[in-house]
C-alpha cells in the first residue's frame, strides 16, 4: 500500500480532475484499498468516501489461544481529522456494536479542513467494535472499526 502522503496525493488528484471534467462520481480500488469521490451537491467541493479493510491477522503467542484475538476485519479512517459517530451531539450514533450495516450506510463522519466526509459501508456487514471514541482526532488509516461481513 502506498504510504499516507501518497494517498493524500492521489485524493486531491482526484478532487482536481473532477472539477475540471464537471464529474458527479469517480471510484478507483486498488487492491484492498477503495476510494470513492462523489459529490453529494453539484454546488459543494466533493465528498471523499474511502474505506480500508484488511482481515486482521495476528500471530498467536505462547499461552494464547484462537479464542482470545479478535477476529474480523477492520475499517479504517480514510484521512485524518476529527472521528464523530453521529451527524449532531443531539442525534443518536450512526452505527452501534452490534448493528448491521447494508452497502453504502454512513457509520461516521470524518471531518477535515471544515468539511464534514461520511464514511459509508463499503458492503453489508456487522460493528462488531467501534475502536475510537466519539471527537476525537483519527490518523490516516487509523481502525475505526472492527467488522464481519454479512
Amino acid at each position: 500500500m502506498a504510504d499516507k502522503k501518497s494517498n493524500l496525493k492521489l485524493i486531491e488528484q482526484i478532487c482536481d480532475i473532477m472539477d475540471k471534467r464537471n464529474l458527479a462520481e469517480v471510484e478507483l480500488t486498488e487492491g484492498q484499498v477503495s476510494v470513492k469521490v462523489r459529490r453529494a451537491n453539484t454546488d459543494v467541493s466533493p465528498m471523499v468516501t474511502m474505506a480500508t479493510t484488511i482481515p486482521e491477522q495476528q500471530p498467536i503467542g505462547a499461552g494464547e489461544t484462537s479464542e482470545s484475538i479478535p477476529q474480523g476485519e477492520l475499517i479504517r479512517s480514510p484521512m485524518p481529522g476529527m472521528f464523530y459517530r453521529a451527524s449532531s451531539p443531539d442525534e443518536p450514533p450512526f452505527v452501534q456494536a452490534g448493528d448491521s450495516v447494508s452497502k453504502n450506510d454512513t457509520i461516521c463522519l470524518i471531518e477535515a479542513m471544515k468539511i464534514f466526509n461520511e464514511v459509508q459501508a463499503e458492503f453489508g456487514c456487522d460493528i462488531t467494535e467501534i475502536l475510537v471514541e466519539n471527537a476525537t482526532a483519527v490518523e490516516f488509516d487509523q481502525p475505526l472499526f472492527r467488522i464481519r461481513r454479512s
